[in-house]
């Protein structure tokens, strides 16, 4: 029979309290992941290298060549990047607020967020023209934008139905951007007569579009090698087919040589001449006149 369990003692009690105790005082903080926000700099502060897919990347207006200004309302000028390396990085999903100078000497505030996977977007770079409109300045190969019908040198009008006109790059980008997969309606205007164009893109990682460019690739390399095989079995059929044709033509000549090798091994053909040579004979014999005559 099982024993029912007893309750435990006061002094009992008062031992694992006191052990609780000690564990929470002795208890390790659990370690915080640090991250940075993707961006590679010179000795200039000056940026090198976008990482893709990082939170710089996703901002979406960062350029190589821009010059870092500002961490955290600090200036950095005149640092190296491993004396504003502790400015960056910092607890993940904490925000990083930076500015940078663009080549055009413009100021610009962007607010990042340290190791956090940006949404997905459609791989299109978006730049404000001398007009103020959002213009595409150049698309991901094997993006949402690209594989959507998406233009370099569209203007982008709509997203989702709402009017961008006049909206900056830095208020658009969430508005493209989503979970991957998804779809986003846009209208962009195109060419000189500003043709209005519906088009659905789909949003993906960097890596989606990279692994699409790769299956797409294999798929051309398979079509390929298919038209190939079938190419190299037509030229193998053709020559069989002439083969044979040869072969039945040979077969032709040897069957007519050995019909008249049969012919003058019976003799057949000897007796004509001979009957040719009686006639002549004959003919000579009985009218020589005529036979002159003839000559």
């Amino acid at each position: 029979r099982p024993l029912a369990p007893q309750p435990l003692s006061p002094s009992a009690l008062g031992v694992l309290a006191m052990a609780e105790l000690l564990g929470s005082l002795f208890r390790l903080p659990t370690a915080t992941t640090k991250s940075g926000v993707g961006l590679k700099l010179n000795s200039k502060l000056e940026v090198t290298e976008v990482v893709k897919g990082g939170p710089a990347d996703f901002a979406g207006v960062i350029d190589l060549g821009d010059q870092l200004l500002s961490v955290g309302g600090e200036s950095v000028v005149g640092n190296k990047p491993g004396d504003i390396s502790h400015l960056i990085i910092g607890d993940e999903g904490t925000a990083c607020n930076i500015v940078l100078k663009k080549a055009s000497g413009i100021k610009l505030p962007i607010k990042l967020i340290r190791g956090a996977k940006p949404p997905a977007g459609v791989g299109m770079k978006l730049q404000r023209n001398n007009d103020g409109e959002l213009e595409v300045m150049g698309l991901q190969p094997g993006g949402g934008a690209e594989e959507g019908g998406i233009k370099v040198g569209d203007v982008l009008e709509k997203i989702d139905g709402e009017n961008v006109m006049g909206k900056t790059v830095r208020d658009t980008v969430p508005m493209i951007a989503g979970e991957a997969g998804t779809v986003v309606k846009t209208t962009v205007l195109r060419g000189l007569g500003r043709e209005r164009v519906e088009l659905s893109l789909r949003r993906g990682s960097a890596q989606d579009a990279e692994e699409r460019i790769k299956k797409k690739a294999e798929e051309e390399a398979k079509a390929k090698a298919a038209a190939e095989a079938r190419k190299k079995a037509e030229e193998s059929q053709a020559a069989a087919e002439k083969q044979a044709q040869q072969e039945v033509a040979r077969r032709k000549v040897e069957d007519l040589a050995k019909q008249l090798a049969e012919k003058v091994a019976s003799g057949a053909i000897a007796d004509d001449d001979q009957n040719q040579d009686a006639n002549v004979n004959t003919t000579s014999e009985a009218d020589p006149a005529s036979s002159e005559k003839q000559v």
